[in-house]
């Protein structure tokens, strides 16, 4: 079973791919992604990555291993849950289009057999693609948020935060506010200092 699913960045595929590729900006698109223990050589084929999070309320651990790497035309890593073995397959292109890049991601699951493996198989893939719909309509403003913050404030990390249900506040390293998003308005970069 496959799924495709994408979104447009607002910026070069140098930076698309840059800010998709490094896991550790997940959690700032995927909901439910909590952290990301990546190997210090992520970018190298073979290398791993650990992501932890909470979906419906069960946490959740998946083991990556990045099989592709093509910088910054795509990427490509298998996910596993604990000593289970692979169970499914990931892939991001990247391709400049007008307003910045196109990212286009492949999530395909191999079918279970037996006799509820087909009514378990259509469950999970509702679940995979709430999953990626919803983080491929936040990743936009993570990627120009993440841009604006280096922008800014070069050399720092930053985390998006809920503020309230409709709303995200961008933090840098040191719990600075730098730039507020709420729906229906652009992110806006607040200057160093203030408030």
């Amino acid at each position: 079973m496959k799924i495709t699913y994408g979104a447009v960045l607002p910026l070069s595929p140098d930076e698309a791919f840059a800010f998709v590729a490094d896991p550790d900006n997940w959690p700032l698109f995927f909901p439910g992604a909590r952290s990301v223990a990546k190997d210090d050589d992520w970018g190298r084929v073979g290398s791993h990555t650990r992501l932890t999070g909470v979906v419906f309320g069960r946490s959740f651990t998946m083991n990556l291993e990045l099989t592709e790497w093509d910088p910054p035309t795509a990427f490509r890593y298998t996910v596993s849950q604990g000593d289970a073995p692979v169970n499914d397959d990931n892939r991001r292109t990247f391709h400049p289009v007008a307003g910045g890049t196109q990212m286009t991601g492949t999530t395909e699951i191999p079918a279970r057999g037996g006799l509820i493996g087909p009514l378990l198989d259509r469950l999970q893939m509702v679940l995979v693609r709430r999953l990626f719909a919803s983080a491929m309509a936040r990743l936009p403003a993570a990627g120009a948020g993440h841009r604006t913050l280096r922008r800014h404030h070069p050399g720092s990390w930053a985390t998006m935060v809920s503020v309230r249900k409709r709303s995200s506040r961008w933090l840098t390293s040191s719990g600075e506010a730098i730039a507020t998003k709420c729906p229906g308005r652009r992110a806006r970069a607040r200057p160093r200092g203030g408030g």
